[in-house]
């Protein structure tokens, strides 16, 4: 049923059989021929909000993770090659001062018409002025640029119980972040 976003519950429903919507499902998309993107839960609800016909979330919920100030997070990317050649294709990164690769990336192989999935470690400062910070991850092959991809990070803010020493992460809506007095578990 058509109806606006602020609209009336009932707006739009008409005493006629509603039609079959076949968009709804999943469907093949087309990728770029080399890519990078977020990798993880990222992707997995990325295709789920295609699948279930919500791809507007896309652009209303921003990927963020939240992290303790001097702790880390992995970062799970994915490196698509759609092209007929093995690929050689080279990470760097856009970080602002005193974010840091625990493990750092450099260059991949990957197969032609392949995946190849890596896990980067990002260790936060022991101190931050910020409330956000966005890492960029930028992928180059020997044709230049090819695409690059983005988290939002909000350091101070670990929101999932972790192990000693295992990276802590959480997804958040846009606006979501609890309160600071309801962060006070550490």
């Amino acid at each position: 049923m058509k109806s606006t976003i602020a609209g009336d519950v009932f707006e739009g429903i008409k005493p006629e059989p509603i039609p079959v919507d076949s968009t709804i499902g999943y469907h093949s998309t087309e990728t770029r021929e080399i890519s990078v993107e977020l990798g993880g839960a990222w992707a997995f609800y990325d295709a789920f909000w295609l699948a279930q016909g919500l791809k507007q979330l896309r652009d209303w919920i921003e990927p963020r993770v939240g992290v303790r100030l001097g702790g880390s997070v992995a970062i799970p990317l994915v490196l698509n090659n759609n092209t007929a050649v093995n690929q050689e294709i080279t990470l760097s990164t856009r970080f602002p001062n005193g974010w840091t690769e625990a493990t750092r990336p450099g260059q991949f192989q990957v197969r032609a018409h392949d995946i190849r999935a890596i896990e980067v470690l990002v260790a936060a400062p022991s101190k931050s002025t910020e409330s956000s910070v966005l890492l960029t991850w930028e992928a180059t092959t020997d044709r230049g640029s090819v695409g690059s991809a983005s988290i939002r990070v909000y350091p101070g803010y670990p929101y999932l119980p972790q192990r000693p020493g295992a990276p802590s992460f959480a997804l958040f809506v846009k606006g979501g972040l609890p309160k600071e007095e309801e962060n006070s578990h550490d």
